[in-house]
């Protein structure tokens, strides 16, 4: 891809839909992105057509479960994050990077980007429904009811506080949100142990597609909608043979349906659980001719080794009778998943542990001062009542650098950043391992430390006039002076903030005897 060019989103869709979309695409497109994040300009409205660009190559990548090709287009998702001073933009890579861990099952991942796209302001309507669902999914698929029963209810508010616009297709409309709503319902009533409520919500799902879903879509809904329905049933009579014998109707039903190759998707786990109860039936065959199908079918999200077990301990029992090299097959079969099951677990691990990278030093430079390199005002808000609920005994003072508005004005800005890094640099080494300083404010810093007032004022008194700081401006060593106020911990009532105020006015009577003394100093600033 040459440098003005960038991959053509309504190419890409449109092959997405199509279903010609393939993997050697979702690989090249990445490949290309790269190349175009490495050779572009960076011009706002590069970054505007580049994440669209980004956001739905991991579209495809997510609408096709291309397990493989995800750990690149996280990866890069989480550099873009690094350099992404737009909001929107950011939205968009939270987005992508919640539908790549959906491909993955990780779902911790799924929610923690699903609720940074929420948070960011810039999520649409479509798509934040979309992610309330993702997260309800994650939270359902690790037991967490109440949790998924929480979002759930977010995202049916969504519907339900802003309708769609009249005139929306079918599938934009708000009786496909009422539809995924009522369906998640039974299964986290269910998980939460209300059948009851279970049960009134299959009822609603069963009316609701009856009554509102067109003639011509009806099909495809029945059959998501038998299948909740069964599960319930599952858990009303768990060692039934008539719900064994539903189940392999359904799964015979679902084989001949035409299904296969269309945008329905099931969770494999569940289907894993009415195989258990046809292994309790000692139903060895059924297992096994359901368990190939669960496996080689696009319908399927989810991990596949839990079918291959049950299948292994179905051709286990069959082991002497009709076919007697299917366990050998199926056990060879069972190791290849785990293979490649644990070389996917391999690189998401990779992906996490470079984004836990990315995020310590994102937190490190977030908690530090760009120009001295000083603790920021952001971290003292965090460590600061920390700090003194640790140490009985201790001070803090308030630093004022005298005369930076003087030096920025005759010297320039550069000199007075030169000034405000020097001082750092010097009182940084003065302090012990123990005592921390802080950039509060332009020229204002704040030092937490456990020396006693009069050992940290001998220090101070030190920098200024026995040792004083010496700064080079224009090849001229000048003196830096400052002026300070200290306040031990306990001194005086209230909370740290009062402390701060006090350390303060403390200062000033000090910056008023320093302009007094520093008149008879030559070379000070």
């Amino acid at each position: 891809m040459g440098k003005d060019e960038m991959v053509d989103v309504e190419e890409l869709m449109s092959k997405i839909k199509s279903g010609v979309w393939s993997t050697q695409d979702a690989f090249n497109c990445t490949k290309d992105l790269e190349q175009e994040y490495l050779q572009s300009s960076k011009t706002k409205e590069w970054r505007e057509d580049y994440s669209l660009a980004v956001y739905f190559t991991s579209y495809g990548i997510f609408a096709s479960s291309y397990r493989e090709c995800v750990f690149p287009m996280i990866e890069l998702c989480q550099k873009l994050l690094e350099d992404c001073p737009n909001s929107a933009d950011q939205a968009l890579y939270y987005l992508a990077l919640m539908r790549l861990y959906f491909v993955t099952g990780f779902q911790p991942k799924i929610v923690e980007y699903g609720l940074k796209y929420v948070e960011t302001g810039y999520a649409n309507r479509m798509n934040l429904k979309s992610t309330y669902n993702s997260i309800v999914v994650a939270f359902t698929e690790n037991d967490l009811f109440e949790e998924a029963l929480y979002y759930l209810e977010k995202m049916i508010d969504v519907t339900r506080k802003d309708p769609a616009a009249e005139g929306v297709d079918f599938w934009n409309s708000d009786i496909i949100n009422e539809i995924v709503y009522l369906d998640s319902l039974v299964y986290i009533k269910i998980g939460l142990g209300q059948l009851d409520d279970a049960a009134d919500a299959a009822k609603g799902l069963e009316e609701l597609i009856k009554t509102k879903v067109p003639d011509d879509q009806k099909s495809f809904f029945d059959i998501q909608k038998e299948f909740t329905c069964l599960y319930l049933q599952l858990y009303k009579q768990p060692q039934s043979e008539e719900v064994a014998d539903e189940f392999v109707h359904y799964i015979h039903n679902l084989q001949s349906s035409g299904f296969a190759q269309s945008g329905i998707s099931f969770c494999i786990r569940y289907f894993a659980e009415f195989m258990k109860l046809l292994l309790v039936k000692n139903r060895f065959s059924d297992v096994i001719e359901i368990g190939k199908f669960l496996a080689k079918s696009e319908l399927f999200t989810g991990s596949t080794s839990m079918i291959y077990s049950l299948m292994m301990k179905a051709s286990e029992q069959m082991q002497n009778s009709r076919h007697p090299s299917e366990y050998e097959q199926i056990s060879k079969r069972y190791i290849e998943v785990l293979e490649q099951e644990q070389n996917n677990y391999n690189a998401m691990v990779r992906s996490l542990t470079q984004e836990e990278l990315r995020l310590m030093r994102l937190r490190k430079t977030m908690a530090r001062d760009s120009l001295t390199g000083c603790r920021n005002r952001a971290t003292f808000e965090i460590e600061g009542v920390r700090y003194l609920s640790d140490h009985a005994e201790g001070c803090l003072v308030f630093i004022d650098l005298d005369f930076l508005k003087e030096v920025n004005d005759k010297y320039g800005h550069e000199s007075g950043d030169q000034y405000l890094l020097q001082f750092a640099k010097m009182m940084k080494n003065a302090l012990s391992h123990n005592e921390f300083l802080y950039r509060y404010a332009g020229d204002e810093f704040i030092v937490l430390s456990n020396r006693s007032k009069l050992k940290i004022e001998m220090m101070l008194d030190e920098l200024l006039m026995k040792n004083p700081i010496v700064f080079m401006l224009q090849e001229e060593a000048r003196h830096i002076s400052f002026s300070y106020g200290v306040v031990e911990f306990g001194e005086m009532p209230g909370d740290i903030y009062t402390m701060i105020r006090e350390a303060d006015h403390r200062m000033y009577q000090c910056k008023t005897k320093n302009h007094s003394r520093l008149q008879k100093r030559e070379n000070t600033i």
